[in-house]
């Protein structure tokens, strides 16, 4: 089995679908990029991928970890491609910041991070 297994990953927006039953597979190491079009479906499906994002149907796994467990964002990763960093901040100050944004993410995660 893959790393990263995604298996019919749908997404709907009450009658607009955004991401229509991709399969993907990724083994561990791999860099991956995705690309397309605006309005191709590569934002949500990045955020269904890294958890922040609840499929509409399909399936998501990383290494038999679904998305939904806290587990999942230990061992996911995504690079952006502009910075999301404020400099006048610290690391931790900005993790703080970037937290709030996500109702999945707490105070107490970041804590646990080696920083």
């Amino acid at each position: 089995m893959s790393f990263l297994n995604a298996k019919s990953l749908t997404k709907v927006y009450k009658n607009k679908v955004a991401v229509d039953k991709i399969d993907l597979q990724i083994e561990k190491g791999e860099f991956v990029t995705i690309l397309g079009p605006n309005g191709a479906g590569k934002s949500t499906t990045i955020e269904m991928l890294t958890g922040l994002l609840q499929p509409t149907s399909g399936s998501i796994q990383l290494e038999k970890i679904n998305p939904t467990k806290k587990e999942y964002r230990t061992k996911i990763g995504i690079v952006f491609q502009n910075s999301v960093l404020d400099s006048e901040l610290s690391v931790q100050d900005n993790l703080y910041l970037r937290a709030e944004m996500y109702k999945n993410v707490t105070p107490a995660d970041i804590l646990e991070l080696p920083i």
